[in-house]
């Protein structure tokens, strides 16, 4: 059904902008980006509140651990009575702490890499919307050039395959980097 200035109901999706000549393109409504980029924001931030509520989780649980490293601590001290004993003793009392200080550290940074594997998995949907949204336009725009002939998409598709290209150069980087990290923090 045509609303009157060629643009049909299909397109109710769209906005419709009459070019010369009477072409007709279609581009997404503000409402319709918006929902969009709500539904990114709201992404992100649930990734950045569970990292903080698994983060105050580790904090709790290492508090706890402490208090309880602390009571067996004391009721070790309390109990020396000879020199002897009291080397034994600090010597038992060191080893737990490195342990817990490392276990801490390796579990800070699992939780921290998990939510930047979510952060750029939001990122990489994004930017691949992104991507579509223009490819799209730059055909639609190609195919109903100012004079009515269709455009050349070769300059189009080339900066897209470039950015694209750039992108997974980036993300390949990122991850052999993750890796790397990972690997040496379970050395």
């Amino acid at each position: 059904m045509d609303l009157g200035n060629g643009c049909l109901v299909e397109m109710l999706p769209y906005a419709c902008a009459t070019l010369p000549e009477g072409t007709i393109l279609a581009t997404k409504t503000t409402p319709t980006a918006q929902d969009e980029s709500l539904g990114s924001l709201f992404k992100l931030a649930d990734v950045a509140l569970s990292a903080a509520e698994s983060f105050a989780a580790l904090n709790v649980a290492t508090a706890r651990q402490a208090i309880a490293d602390g009571a067996r601590n004391t009721k070790a001290v309390l109990s020396v009575k000879s020199a002897a004993d009291a080397a034994q003793v600090q010597s038992a009392l060191t080893k737990p702490s490195s342990d817990s200080a490392v276990q801490y550290s390796q579990k800070a940074y699992e939780i921290s890499s998990d939510a930047a594997k979510e952060l750029a998995k939001v990122f990489q949907d994004q930017f691949e919307q992104m991507n579509r949204s223009l490819r799209d336009l730059a055909q639609r725009t190609a195919h109903v050039g100012t004079t009515g002939i269709p455009g050349n998409m070769g300059p189009f598709n080339q900066v897209f395959e470039a950015a694209n290209k750039a992108f997974e150069n980036i993300n390949a980087a990122v991850k052999q980097a993750t890796e790397n990290a990972q690997a040496m923090t379970k050395k």
